[in-house]
């Protein structure tokens, strides 16, 4: 069929070949070689010094060569710089309780220091004027027989909780964010409120936006101030400041809960029935004060929301007016 004809090329497709497998060898002992360039460069002795040649190609004609000399101690990898020993690890450990069990004892010793309630009242006119009591030997009286009757949450300095107040919906975009609930699902301003076990309304802050968390509100809104060395703090789950209160040598409860177990134990239960029993009043105290002040469930305008020279806004001394007219009425809260 004429196949004879045809003379097949055997040395171009061979010579094609032997160039593709040098490439190969070559290409794989370039890549060999810089890799153990790079690792010599990466770990060098400390007191040599690495001189490099950096090729610059500033034209396609002339090739130029500049020397460049680096100190090995700025080759040093980066992770090495950050590890820590367990010595260290036990000294900052160490150090840490060493402080924190100094700022306890100063503190106690601060307490001591200060002026109380009854040393202040040096006169039996201030007496008079701020108690109603005729004189400073009554008041004490007073204290000292209503002291053992006190059984009961003794240590409970106050019981915090937020409310929120609706707003209207703000212009600027910022604001508007800063303001969004979405536990209310609306712009608002949130309120940290702080009640007595007996009911009364001791803390009142100012008004923040409804995004911010109830963490972060309790620690910027100045309460901690208030706290004395070994006064407890009733709140709910949410607020997760036990450091926060610990560092002012305060003690933070909250109710029980079951994350990461099956059920609460037995003494979970009955501690947390105690805290709950206690800390529904400062519910009931935020529910009196919205039924009471209808002003407080309705939806403020922005204009209460400016400050003005007293350094308190509008929607501030509304809240601050309704709270004192409620620590004038009777307590809410039941007194055996």
């Amino acid at each position: 069929m004429g196949h004879k004809k045809f003379k097949f090329e055997v040395e171009k497709p061979r010579e094609r070949y032997l160039r593709h497998k040098n490439c190969s060898l070559l290409t794989s002992r370039n890549d060999s070689m810089s890799c153990r360039n790079s690792i010599t460069n990466l770990y060098p002795s400390e007191d040599s010094i690495v001189d490099f040649q950096i090729e610059n190609f500033k034209s396609s004609d002339s090739i130029v060569s500049e020397s460049v000399t680096i100190d090995c101690k700025d080759l040093v990898d980066a992770s090495v710089q950050t590890d820590m020993t367990v010595k260290n690890i036990n000294q900052i450990e160490t150090e840490f309780i060493y402080k924190n069990k100094l700022n306890y004892d100063l503190r106690a010793n601060l307490v001591k220091l200060h002026v109380g309630t009854i040393e202040w009242f040096d006169t039996n006119s201030k007496v008079t004027f701020y108690t109603g009591v005729p004189n400073l030997k009554i008041l004490c009286c007073l204290f000292n027989f209503l002291k053992p009757l006190i059984t009961e949450n003794e240590n409970s300095a106050v019981i915090i909780d937020c409310f929120e107040i609706f707003i209207n919906k703000p212009s600027n975009l910022c604001a508007r964010a800063a303001t969004w609930s979405q536990y209310k699902h609306h712009n608002t301003v949130k309120f940290l409120i702080g009640v007595s076990p007996q009911g009364m309304i001791t803390f009142v802050s100012k008004a923040w936006g409804g995004r911010v968390s109830d963490k972060y509100l309790t620690e910027h809104c100045s309460i901690f101030k208030n706290i004395l060395p070994g006064d407890v703090i009733l709140a709910d789950r949410g607020f997760n400041i036990a450091e926060s209160v610990g560092f002012y040598c305060g003690e933070l409860k909250i109710p029980g809960f079951t994350k990461g177990k099956l059920q609460l134990t037995c003494s979970d239960v009955e501690t947390t029935r105690k805290i709950a029993s206690v800390r529904v009043h400062v519910e009931r105290v935020i529910g009196l004060l919205r039924n009471k002040y209808k002003v407080l469930q309705s939806i403020m305008p922005l204009d209460y929301l400016y400050t003005k020279d007293s350094g308190l806004c509008t929607i501030d001394k509304i809240v601050i007016v309704c709270s004192s007219l409620i620590n004038i009425c009777d307590s809410i809260i039941p007194v055996e």
